[in-house]
């Protein structure tokens, strides 16, 4: 079963929007600490595969 890309693509967007929340929470919380990178970088990763994404939906034509 193949996915539209454009979807997939919001999708990362919006993983990345609760592991951005998630690093200003424990910011806010508890300082900077691992935790923060690490929420920080997994949301930079989402980001990044979710223009991936929405690049490929465009080269495509239809989105998927």
């Amino acid at each position: 079963m193949r996915r539209n890309t454009t979807m997939m693509g919001l999708v990362y967007f919006g993983l990345a929007a609760v592991f951005i929340y998630f690093a200003i929470l424990n910011v806010n919380n508890q300082s900077w600490n691992f935790w923060t990178f690490l929420f920080a970088g997994f949301a930079a990763l989402d980001i990044l595969i979710g223009l991936r994404f929405l690049r490929a939906g465009k080269q495509s034509g239809s989105g998927s």
